[in-house]
């Protein structure tokens, strides 16, 4: 080989390496910050314009050893939200997701969100972690310049025709299917519609144990899957929560267990045997829906039983003693 060819050769050779280290170099190799379990809600806005897209950046980091509730971008509500970018780092103890979103803002003033509640269950125990994000605030303006006028509050500016001759043309074609309508109607004879009948709003307990009945139908298949068996839990959960919610008095739908407990130890009508079932109950719930746990053979009519309890309970005394 020629001296200039292998000198050619090996400057291309440091090139490439150059190329490979600067690359290396632009990648994000900080550290994934130490935290159970952290949810954060950040903007570089502080004040966005009705309807006007702004970015919000969603950062929830965790042990690996959790299994933490999805993302549902309809906790961030009253925005509303699209997801544009994620990103995900890991290592050997934490698991790190950034997600990128496009807002917009459909409330004049102001909108605040949180503190918002994220739930993750350790897999080893069962035991439940919560992370709350901070408060944030942003001022929203309106869309409209002083001397708009009259004009509605969309978050575009809206766009008048070049021409008007489509207008004439779809105010024709209006009138004419209106005028074919009237002509139709007038053939025909008239019927009076009869008036829609009158349905009784439905006790809570009743509809709920109609409810339980059509969970217990779906006990065997929750026992031979593990999908079913998650989404038979989270059915469960859900009644046992309103039923307790209803007797209460109390949210119950969205309070930890752990605050549901604090709640009953404040009830009379409420034992410590009571309160110790109501928190199996609940926690098995969980084990089974976020750890894919599984139903163990008449699990299925076990917890449809203790939930039928919590049910029963709400039944008038005059009801229950006939």
């Amino acid at each position: 080989m020629s001296p200039s060819r292998h000198a050619a050769k090996v400057a291309a050779s440091a090139l490439a390496l150059l190329m490979f280290a600067a690359l290396v170099g632009c990648s994000d190799q900080r550290p994934i910050p130490r935290a159970t379990l952290h949810w954060e809600l950040s903007t570089t806005a502080r004040e966005v314009v009705f309807g006007a897209p702004f970015e919000l950046r969603c950062v929830r980091r965790h042990a690996r050893s959790l299994d933490p509730e999805p993302f549902d971008p309809r906790a961030l509500a009253p925005l509303v939200v699209e997801e544009r970018e994620r990103l995900v780092r890991e290592d050997e103890e934490m698991r790190e997701e950034t997600l990128l979103l496009e807002a917009r803002a459909f409330t004049l003033e102001r909108v605040v969100l949180g503190p918002l509640l994220w739930r993750a269950i350790q897999r080893s125990d069962g035991a439940e972690q919560l992370a709350r994000t901070q408060r944030l605030e942003l001022a929203v303006r309106s869309s409209l310049r002083p001397g708009d006028g009259p004009q509605p509050e969309l978050p575009f500016a809206p766009r008048m025709p070049r021409a008007t001759w489509p207008l004439w043309l779809a105010a024709a074609a209006a009138l004419g299917a209106l005028a074919f309508l009237a002509r139709r109607q007038l053939r025909r004879a008239p019927r009076v519609a009869p008036a829609p009948p009158v349905v009784a709003s439905e006790p809570v307990h009743e509809r709920l144990a109609r409810e339980l009945a059509a969970l217990a139908a779906e006990g065997s298949a929750a026992e031979r899957d593990r999908g079913e068996a998650a989404r038979f839990a989270t059915a469960l959960a859900r009644i046992a929560r309103e039923a307790l919610a209803t007797r209460l008095e109390l949210p119950a739908e969205v309070l930890t267990r752990a605050e549901i407990e604090a709640h009953l130890a404040r009830d009379p009508a409420t034992n410590a045997r009571e309160r110790a079932d109501i928190d199996a109950l609940l926690r098995r719930c969980e084990w089974i829906q976020f750890a894919r746990a599984g139903l163990r053979s008449g699990e299925p009519a076990a917890l449809i039983a203790a939930t039928t309890a919590l049910v029963e309970a709400l039944q008038p005394r005059a009801e229950a003693e006939a």
